[in-house]
């Protein structure tokens, strides 16, 4: 990511044509629609802080308490609209034709990640979009079933 959080074009390793480029943008077309998240900072009272029991923060390679009239960043994740055919360039400039190969592998199961971490999207299945920038707990219900598989899969490996 660059450019605070918008997604940037990596340097090209894969020349793009026109024909590839409009190809491309054919696919994005036909995905279904859904959201991404992103890293963000928020900019946090020390009195807020406090208020949700963080008592120390890592400042400059330090540990120090919270001051309540401090202002603190604190990293976030924010949601927009997933952009298919900017993810479809950039995963082609880096890896040509096994990069859309490999975003048609994984995209089933990120939507899946997506509408099980952020089910107030959809409705009756279609997803009914985001405002970028709006930021959204993960629904707790998704949280406790993937806690649940991760401890599943620890029992599995431990036999």
């Amino acid at each position: 990511m660059s450019n605070n959080g918008q997604p940037g074009i990596p340097k090209p390793k894969y020349s793009m044509t026109d024909d590839i480029a409009e190809q491309l943008k054919a696919m994005a077309k036909k995905l279904p629609a859904t959201c991404e998240e992103y890293n963000i900072i928020n900019m946090t009272s020390g009195a807020d802080l406090l208020n949700q029991g963080v008592l120390e923060v890592k400042k400059g390679g330090l540990v120090l308490p919270v001051e309540i009239g401090q202002m603190y960043e604190v990293p976030s994740i924010a949601l927009r609209n997933l952009n298919h055919n900017l993810k479809l360039r950039k995963f082609y400039y880096a890896q040509g034709i096994v990069g859309i190969v490999e975003y048609f592998r994984v995209f089933p199961e990120y939507l899946i990640t997506m509408q099980g971490q952020y089910p107030s999207l959809w409705k009756n299945g279609t997803y009914i979009g985001v405002n970028e920038g709006t930021q959204m707990p993960i629904d707790p219900t998704w949280l406790r079933k993937m806690e649940a598989m991760k401890q599943m899969q620890s029992q599995i490996n431990q036999q």
